[in-house]
Protein backbone atom coordinates (compact mmCIF):
# COMPACT_ATOMS: atom_id res chain seq x y z
CA UNK A 1 0.00 0.00 0.00
CA UNK A 2 3.19 2.25 0.87
CA UNK A 3 4.37 1.71 -2.85
CA UNK A 4 1.07 2.78 -4.41
CA UNK A 5 0.74 5.88 -1.82
CA UNK A 6 4.45 6.84 -2.93
CA UNK A 7 4.06 6.04 -6.30
CA UNK A 8 0.65 8.40 -6.48
CA UNK A 9 2.29 11.38 -4.56
CA UNK A 10 5.14 11.24 -7.35
CA UNK A 11 3.13 11.59 -10.19
CA UNK A 12 0.73 14.51 -8.64
CA UNK A 13 3.49 15.93 -6.99
CA UNK A 14 5.52 16.35 -10.32
CA UNK A 15 2.39 17.13 -12.35
CA UNK A 16 1.46 19.67 -10.56
CA UNK A 17 4.70 21.15 -10.12
CA UNK A 18 5.65 21.86 -14.12
CA UNK A 19 2.12 23.39 -13.72
CA UNK A 20 3.31 25.90 -11.51
CA UNK A 21 6.47 26.58 -12.83
CA UNK A 22 4.50 27.31 -16.10
CA UNK A 23 2.88 30.31 -14.61
CA UNK A 24 5.88 33.15 -15.28
CA UNK A 25 7.82 31.79 -11.70
CA UNK A 26 10.77 34.78 -10.55
CA UNK A 27 14.05 33.16 -11.83
CA UNK A 28 12.44 30.17 -13.38
CA UNK A 29 12.05 28.48 -10.19
CA UNK A 30 10.05 30.47 -7.45
CA UNK A 31 6.70 30.37 -8.38
CA UNK A 32 3.47 32.30 -6.76
CA UNK A 33 1.51 29.06 -7.75
CA UNK A 34 2.93 25.26 -5.71
CA UNK A 35 0.09 23.01 -5.49
CA UNK A 36 2.88 20.31 -4.97
CA UNK A 37 3.34 21.65 -0.90
CA UNK A 38 -0.63 21.32 -0.49
CA UNK A 39 -0.44 17.73 -2.22
CA UNK A 40 2.48 16.40 0.06
CA UNK A 41 1.46 18.09 3.45
CA UNK A 42 -1.79 16.40 2.88
CA UNK A 43 -0.60 13.18 1.51
CA UNK A 44 2.04 12.88 5.06
CA UNK A 45 -0.14 14.27 7.60
CA UNK A 46 -2.52 11.17 6.77
CA UNK A 47 -0.35 8.45 5.91
CA UNK A 48 2.50 9.16 7.90
CA UNK A 49 5.66 10.82 6.84
CA UNK A 50 7.59 7.65 6.44
CA UNK A 51 6.36 8.85 2.84
CA UNK A 52 8.86 11.18 2.51
CA UNK A 53 11.24 9.69 0.04
CA UNK A 54 8.40 10.29 -2.36
CA UNK A 55 8.49 13.75 -2.00
CA UNK A 56 12.00 14.37 -2.36
CA UNK A 57 12.21 12.40 -5.68
CA UNK A 58 9.29 14.17 -7.16
CA UNK A 59 10.70 17.47 -6.21
CA UNK A 60 14.57 16.53 -7.86
CA UNK A 61 12.71 15.28 -10.57
CA UNK A 62 10.33 18.39 -11.44
CA UNK A 63 13.06 21.07 -10.99
CA UNK A 64 15.37 18.53 -13.05
CA UNK A 65 12.82 18.51 -15.58
CA UNK A 66 12.81 22.50 -15.80
CA UNK A 67 16.11 22.51 -16.05
CA UNK A 68 17.71 23.53 -13.10
CA UNK A 69 21.22 22.91 -12.19
CA UNK A 70 21.72 18.63 -9.97
CA UNK A 71 23.11 20.58 -7.00
CA UNK A 72 20.38 23.33 -7.03
CA UNK A 73 17.59 20.31 -7.43
CA UNK A 74 19.09 18.30 -4.46
CA UNK A 75 19.12 21.65 -2.08
CA UNK A 76 15.33 22.17 -3.28
CA UNK A 77 14.70 18.68 -2.84
CA UNK A 78 15.84 18.55 0.98
CA UNK A 79 13.99 22.26 1.51
CA UNK A 80 10.81 20.87 -0.04
CA UNK A 81 11.23 17.38 1.60
CA UNK A 82 11.77 19.39 5.37
CA UNK A 83 8.46 21.23 4.42
CA UNK A 84 6.10 18.03 4.46
CA UNK A 85 7.74 17.21 7.15
CA UNK A 86 7.56 19.32 9.27
CA UNK A 87 4.40 20.65 8.03
CA UNK A 88 2.94 17.55 8.83
CA UNK A 89 4.15 17.18 11.90
CA UNK A 90 2.13 19.77 12.82
CA UNK A 91 -0.98 19.09 11.35
CA UNK A 92 -1.49 15.92 13.35
CA UNK A 93 -0.46 17.16 16.33
CA UNK A 94 -2.98 19.60 16.38
CA UNK A 95 -5.66 16.96 15.10
CA UNK A 96 -7.72 14.23 16.79
CA UNK A 97 -7.48 11.65 13.84
CA UNK A 98 -6.07 11.41 10.62
CA UNK A 99 -9.04 12.77 8.33
CA UNK A 100 -11.11 15.53 8.13
CA UNK A 101 -10.56 19.18 9.32
CA UNK A 102 -13.12 19.00 12.25
CA UNK A 103 -12.05 21.09 15.39
CA UNK A 104 -10.71 24.63 15.17
CA UNK A 105 -7.52 23.03 16.64
CA UNK A 106 -7.16 21.24 13.86
CA UNK A 107 -7.54 24.46 11.62
CA UNK A 108 -5.26 26.50 13.06
CA UNK A 109 -3.16 23.61 13.13
CA UNK A 110 -2.87 23.34 9.64
CA UNK A 111 -2.36 27.23 9.65
CA UNK A 112 0.41 27.27 11.94
CA UNK A 113 2.14 24.12 9.68
CA UNK A 114 1.17 26.62 6.03
CA UNK A 115 2.67 29.67 7.24
CA UNK A 116 5.50 27.80 8.88
CA UNK A 117 7.22 25.13 7.01
CA UNK A 118 7.70 26.80 4.08
CA UNK A 119 9.95 29.11 5.68
CA UNK A 120 12.61 26.03 5.45
CA UNK A 121 11.19 25.50 1.62
CA UNK A 122 11.85 28.94 0.43
CA UNK A 123 15.46 29.13 2.34
CA UNK A 124 16.83 26.53 0.82
CA UNK A 125 15.31 26.82 -2.29
CA UNK A 126 16.26 30.31 -3.01
CA UNK A 127 20.33 29.64 -1.44
CA UNK A 128 20.24 26.61 -3.95
CA UNK A 129 19.49 28.98 -6.70
CA UNK A 130 21.95 31.42 -5.45
CA UNK A 131 24.76 29.06 -5.24
CA UNK A 132 23.94 27.43 -8.36
CA UNK A 133 23.86 31.14 -10.69
CA UNK A 134 20.49 30.47 -11.24
CA UNK A 135 19.32 34.04 -9.82
CA UNK A 136 21.80 36.46 -8.74
CA UNK A 137 21.92 38.31 -5.17
CA UNK A 138 19.19 41.46 -6.22
CA UNK A 139 16.38 38.39 -6.96
CA UNK A 140 17.09 36.79 -3.36
CA UNK A 141 14.24 38.66 -1.79
CA UNK A 142 11.95 38.78 -4.54
CA UNK A 143 12.41 34.90 -5.25
CA UNK A 144 11.99 34.02 -1.49
CA UNK A 145 9.03 35.80 -0.92
CA UNK A 146 7.13 34.50 -4.05
CA UNK A 147 8.53 30.71 -3.33
CA UNK A 148 7.11 31.37 0.43
CA UNK A 149 3.88 32.88 -0.54
CA UNK A 150 3.32 30.06 -2.84
CA UNK A 151 4.00 27.05 -0.78
CA UNK A 152 1.76 28.77 1.97
CA UNK A 153 -1.25 29.63 -1.15
CA UNK A 154 -0.82 25.98 -2.34
CA UNK A 155 -0.88 24.50 1.52
CA UNK A 156 -4.09 26.54 2.04
CA UNK A 157 -5.94 25.79 -0.97
CA UNK A 158 -4.89 22.25 -2.03
CA UNK A 159 -4.51 20.68 2.03
CA UNK A 160 -8.10 21.35 3.09
CA UNK A 161 -9.66 19.70 -0.33
CA UNK A 162 -7.79 16.50 0.15
CA UNK A 163 -7.97 16.47 3.57
CA UNK A 164 -11.73 16.50 3.96
CA UNK A 165 -12.53 14.51 0.92
CA UNK A 166 -9.67 11.32 1.60
CA UNK A 167 -11.63 9.89 4.75
CA UNK A 168 -13.57 6.79 4.20
CA UNK A 169 -16.83 6.30 5.48
CA UNK A 170 -18.43 3.51 6.21
CA UNK A 171 -21.92 2.40 4.23
CA UNK A 172 -23.99 3.63 7.34
CA UNK A 173 -22.20 6.91 7.53
CA UNK A 174 -22.50 7.54 3.95
CA UNK A 175 -26.41 6.51 3.52
CA UNK A 176 -26.70 9.79 6.63
CA UNK A 177 -25.26 11.85 4.59
CA UNK A 178 -27.08 11.01 1.10
CA UNK A 179 -28.78 14.68 0.44
CA UNK A 180 -32.31 15.44 -0.33
CA UNK A 181 -33.42 16.23 -3.78
CA UNK A 182 -33.95 20.11 -2.10
CA UNK A 183 -30.21 19.49 -0.82
CA UNK A 184 -29.43 18.95 -4.52
CA UNK A 185 -31.14 21.71 -5.95
CA UNK A 186 -29.22 24.09 -3.59
CA UNK A 187 -26.34 22.60 -3.92
CA UNK A 188 -26.47 23.29 -8.01
CA UNK A 189 -27.20 26.59 -7.11
CA UNK A 190 -24.09 26.89 -5.02
CA UNK A 191 -22.27 25.56 -7.50
CA UNK A 192 -23.37 28.14 -10.20
CA UNK A 193 -22.61 30.93 -7.53
CA UNK A 194 -19.16 30.17 -6.91
CA UNK A 195 -18.48 29.84 -10.91
CA UNK A 196 -20.30 33.01 -11.03
CA UNK A 197 -19.20 35.21 -8.63
CA UNK A 198 -15.19 33.97 -9.56
CA UNK A 199 -15.81 35.39 -13.40
CA UNK A 200 -17.50 38.55 -12.41
CA UNK A 201 -14.71 39.14 -9.83
CA UNK A 202 -11.59 38.12 -11.93
CA UNK A 203 -12.47 38.99 -15.11
CA UNK A 204 -14.16 41.52 -17.53
CA UNK A 205 -13.66 45.42 -17.35
CA UNK A 206 -11.54 46.21 -14.50
CA UNK A 207 -13.59 49.68 -14.27
CA UNK A 208 -16.94 47.20 -13.63
CA UNK A 209 -18.94 47.62 -10.48
CA UNK A 210 -18.90 43.95 -9.72
CA UNK A 211 -15.45 43.17 -10.63
CA UNK A 212 -14.39 43.42 -6.87
CA UNK A 213 -12.75 40.26 -5.50
CA UNK A 214 -14.53 40.69 -1.77
CA UNK A 215 -17.78 39.66 -4.38
CA UNK A 216 -16.72 35.87 -3.65
CA UNK A 217 -17.05 36.20 0.10
CA UNK A 218 -21.38 35.16 0.12
CA UNK A 219 -20.89 32.24 -1.73
CA UNK A 220 -17.61 31.27 0.22
CA UNK A 221 -20.42 32.32 3.56
CA UNK A 222 -22.95 30.47 2.00
CA UNK A 223 -20.94 26.99 1.49
CA UNK A 224 -19.01 27.45 4.96
CA UNK A 225 -22.65 27.85 6.89
CA UNK A 226 -24.44 25.11 4.48
CA UNK A 227 -22.65 22.99 3.66
CA UNK A 228 -19.21 22.66 5.63
CA UNK A 229 -15.18 22.56 5.65
CA UNK A 230 -15.12 20.04 3.17
CA UNK A 231 -17.55 21.95 -0.07
CA UNK A 232 -15.81 25.25 1.46
CA UNK A 233 -12.37 23.93 0.60
CA UNK A 234 -13.67 22.64 -2.62
CA UNK A 235 -15.25 26.32 -3.44
CA UNK A 236 -11.90 27.69 -2.17
CA UNK A 237 -10.16 25.36 -4.54
CA UNK A 238 -12.42 26.18 -7.69
CA UNK A 239 -12.32 30.37 -7.35
CA UNK A 240 -8.62 30.29 -6.85
CA UNK A 241 -8.35 28.13 -9.78
CA UNK A 242 -10.14 30.54 -11.80
CA UNK A 243 -8.36 33.29 -10.77
CA UNK A 244 -5.30 31.92 -11.46
CA UNK A 245 -6.23 30.63 -15.25
CA UNK A 246 -7.74 34.18 -15.76
CA UNK A 247 -4.94 36.13 -14.12
CA UNK A 248 -2.36 34.34 -16.01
Amino acid sequence: ERVVWSAGLFVAYVATAKLGLALDPVGGFATLVWPPTGIALAALARRGTGLWPAVTLAAFAANLWTGAPVAACAGIAIGNTLEAVIGARVLRRGQESAGPIASLRHAVALLAGALASPVVAASSGVASLWATGVITAAQLGTAWQAWWLGDVLGALVVAPVLLNWGGERTAPERARRRPAMSRLLELGLLVLGVLASAAVSFSGDPTAPLRRPHMIFPTLIWAAIRFGPGVTALAVFVISAIAIAITA
